[in-house]
């Protein structure tokens, strides 16, 4: 972004293995997904798309990997969720790379603008590919973060043994009074 140039991000994708935990720390935000999506009048993945594919993990590791004895089953999990965290904070550190070269792209156009005597043409095109190339690759990194965390879903799930049920705010939502209302009653019970 120009006139942050002392703002600096340090790749931890680079120096840590590929994790969930990397792509907390540099999945795209959500709302600048949604704005550049809109800005750029790019498709957006569907917003269930979590959903979607913790749904059809769990049906997978249901067909294919619970039948298989307790040593085999964590190694396909563990086998089954890396290449879609791999893939995902692949995109991420695109997506940084593209937006970068968008930035730097703009500095120079913005910078020939100001001097004058540029072939401007040249520069705007450009700059004009390299930030529909960066919104494209946000976008993409998006989906690939939310193709993680579904996979990442079912597979905790099949780890803990427990059976697989939908993710759905509305359900998360009513446990949560559920469980409000239930503390609130032992707390009366015990009169604090």
């Amino acid at each position: 972004m120009p006139g942050l140039t002392n703002l600096v991000r340090f790749p931890v994708e680079l120096r840590m293995a590929p994790s969930m935990g990397v792509i907390y720390e540099i999945e795209p935000d959500v709302r600048e997904v949604l704005r550049v999506g809109e800005s750029f009048f790019l498709k957006l993945p569907a917003p269930d798309l979590r959903e979607q594919v913790d749904a059809e993990t769990a049906g997978y590791i249901a067909q294919h990997i619970l039948p298989l004895a307790p040593g085999e089953r964590t190694h396909a999990l563990d086998e089954l969720l890396r290449p879609v965290v791999a893939k995902a904070i692949e995109a991420c550190r695109h997506a940084d790379r593209a937006a970068k070269r968008s930035v730097e792209a703009q500095e120079k156009l913005l910078f020939a603008q100001t001097e004058g005597s540029y072939w401007m043409e040249p520069l705007e095109a450009s700059a004009d590919a390299l930030v529909n190339e960066a919104a494209t690759l946000l976008i993409l990194a998006h989906q690939r973060c939310q193709e993680a965390h579904g996979v990442h879903r079912a597979v905790a799930i099949a780890r803990r043994g427990e059976a697989w049920t939908p993710d759905s705010a509305v359900e998360t939502t009513k446990w949560l009074i559920e469980a409000g209302a239930a503390d609130q009653a032992r707390r009366a019970a015990r009169g604090v």
